[in-house]
């Protein structure tokens, strides 16, 4: 499935797999500069637990950064969200966003997720011990891609 034509598939398996803690999909995730968040289960397997083992109470509202807040909190972190040199929009920082809980069984990770794609590619988020980065995507592509060599 990493070969696959449509470019969802082939992220969707490489996220999934990092996700289970296999390497198999880096390169490729790296490659389509896209989403990088999943990777945090491999670089930081600890930190990502924290996330992925907190469930969400009911549907989450709020702006980025009062959910981001909201998660980051729920797994023990402080939030960094850095914004981008050409400075912020703030029409975009104030706009309210709704992340589901359709099931009632979503985790802190799974909303993150839905969190970083919500920004539509322009941020993505690091776990780091004491708290949770969200950085524009080329910076998190440059701190994946630092990490994955070293």
């Amino acid at each position: 499935m990493l070969a696959d034509r449509d470019s969802d598939v082939r992220i969707a398996t490489a996220s999934w797999l990092s996700r289970i803690g296999r390497k198999e999909g880096v390169a490729l995730l790296l490659q389509e500069e896209e989403f990088y968040t999943p990777l945090n289960a491999l670089r930081n397997p600890e930190g990502w637990d924290r996330l992925r083992t907190r469930k969400v109470a009911g549907d989450l509202e709020g702006t980025p950064l009062e959910l981001g807040t909201r998660l980051a909190r729920q797994a023990g972190l402080e939030l960094e969200w850095r914004t981008e040199d050409r400075g912020l929009d703030v029409e975009w920082l104030l706009q309210r966003w709704r992340i589901r809980n359709r099931n009632g069984r979503l985790t802190v990770a799974e909303a993150v997720e839905e969190l970083m794609k919500a920004t539509d590619g322009d941020y993505d988020a690091v776990v780091e011990a004491d708290r949770l980065l969200v950085l524009p995507i080329d910076e998190a592509l440059r701190f994946q891609e630092e990490r994955e060599t070293a």
